[in-house]
């Protein structure tokens, strides 16, 4: 392992290497560059996994976490990919699938990474661990180095306590996440979830904050004024003839994303005449996403078979009406699809954000084309329409009204774009958190909690029930939050 030359005062670390390991996810590699600036430029380090031997021409910045593929397996494609994500995006039932081996690797990964951070931090230093793969880190540092600033942002949504109590070693879990000296959020209602089962088992815990990632938007409106991107755009729109109006749709490894929901109702209006095939064209772009989990590979397998069912009805020799397309993306690639489309659809069914959509909006530059947005989604587009992913009608009455007026030039769409411009980048973002991760007077050590887990009262709060007051956003405001309904 490759070490900075002394401790720094600033240590970020994610479960994936920002340098060749972002899974295919175009969001997430952006996300990475970006980050990677933030670190470079204050003189910090990034800790992250990999079972690859790091090269000699690795970044002075990079602390690669050698772990062996085993271990590694365990840890992200078990126990994060199968446990944790089936309960935190709540698409796999009442109980998740665990495996002690799976729970044995998970945590030997966090102690390996509470070890690594613990080196190459400085006196006091500030330390961002970011999303569930992390989730133990906090309390083992917390234990190991009680002089660090500690910051967790969890990019996924946090359940409700009845899903989040199923979850073998959930004490510690929670522990790990109270254990952060500031913490964030991606929707208030994660937030809201996270108070209710700290308030349950009394458990004490930091500073929260409502910051999901922003969306990348500013590399991408730069992109869709390039020529290049321009006369890809136009080739796609021309291949894509006789269609006059084209729906774009992003995911399809994720049930949680709603990406099979768009399909069908978008075969449905085929189906009704409602839309003419030969009229509309719906592109699905996916990603690789080699190691699927068994119900990502269902999801998988169903949008083949539906998109080869549309296609065999309503398509012809010169045009097929759905496109469906996986691999990996550069900007530049995924920006000439966002130019390429009339309407966005991002519709999660959970609590989730939606960096496509900001992304798409920020190539409006004339102020046509239309989003169908989620009222799941934690990325706020005012002009978006908005509706209930959960209602089919709903979504096909959206498809419906997107498609008719999206070739009309729109105030609301201009100033959609203008306040995905104006709302600051990722940088930006973590600038702020940053910022938010002031020196703290640390917490006394009392030890272990022993949690008492109580049945979780549904509909209304309960009476008498205390609420608390924390901050909400870098705006110095505040609000009182308690388990949401």
């Amino acid at each position: 392992m490759r070490h900075r030359p002394g401790p720094v005062d600033l240590v970020l670390a994610t479960a994936r290497s920002p340098i060749g390991d972002d899974d295919g996810d175009a969001v997430l590699g952006r996300a990475h560059t970006a980050l990677m600036h933030t670190v470079s430029s204050r003189g910090g380090a990034w800790v992250a996994a990999t079972d690859i031997p790091p090269k000699a021409a690795a970044s002075s910045w990079l602390v690669p976490l050698e772990i062996s593929a085993p271990v590694l397996s365990g840890w992200r494609d078990g126990q994060c990919a199968n446990t944790l994500a089936s309960t935190y995006y709540g698409h796999s039932g009442i109980t998740p699938p665990q495996d002690p081996a799976w729970k044995a690797a998970y945590e030997q990964v966090n102690a390996r990474y509470a070890a690594a951070i613990a080196r190459s931090a400085d006196d006091g230093a500030a330390i961002w661990l970011h999303d569930y793969p992390l989730q133990l880190v906090p309390a083992i540092l917390r234990r190991m180095r009680p002089d660090l600033r500690i910051g967790f942002t969890l990019h996924s949504p946090l359940p409700p306590a009845e899903s989040f109590q199923t979850l073998a070693g959930r004490d510690d879990l929670l522990a790990g996440l109270a254990a952060a000296d500031l913490l964030s959020f991606t929707d208030e209602r994660s937030r809201a979830n996270f108070a209710a089962i700290a308030d349950q088992t009394g458990t004490a815990y930091g500073r929260t904050l409502v910051m999901p990632m922003p969306a990348d938007a500013h590399v991408i409106s730069q992109l869709a004024e390039t020529w290049t991107v321009q006369t890809h755009a136009a080739q796609i729109r021309t291949s894509l003839r006789p269609a006059s109006t084209v729906l774009l749709s992003i995911g399809g490894n994720d049930p949680g994303d709603g990406t099979l929901q768009r399909l069908q109702e978008f075969a449905r209006l085929l189906d009704t005449r409602q839309l003419q095939a030969q009229e509309c064209a719906f592109i699905q772009l996916a990603p690789n996403g080699d190691g699927l989990t068994p119900e990502a590979a269902q999801l998988r397998a169903e949008l083949e078979r539906l998109t080869a069912k549309i296609n065999g009805q309503h398509g012809c020799l010169s045009h097929l009406p759905v496109h469906y397309q996986r691999g990996v993306l550069s900007p530049a690639e995924l920006t000439a699809f966002y130019l390429a489309a009339d309407v966005m659809l991002a519709t999660p069914m959970r609590d989730r954000a939606t960096p496509h959509a900001a992304e798409y909006a920020a190539t409006r530059t004339h102020g046509r084309g239309c989003i169908v947005l989620s009222e799941f989604s934690a990325t706020p587009l005012p002009g978006a329409v908005v509706i209930n992913p959960h209602d089919p009608e709903a979504l096909g009455r959206a498809m419906l009204a997107a498609a008719a007026q999206c070739h009309t030039a729109s105030r609301q769409v201009v100033a959609m774009r203008s306040q995905t411009l104006t709302s600051g980048g990722i940088t930006t973002w973590a600038d702020q958190f940053l910022h938010n991760l002031k020196p703290v007077k640390h917490r006394t050590a009392t030890g272990r909690l022993h949690q008492t887990w109580r049945s979780v009262p549904t509909g209304r709060h309960q009476e008498g029930s205390r609420q608390r007051v924390q901050a909400s956003d870098t705006s110095g405001q505040l609000t009182v939050t308690a388990p949401h309904p």
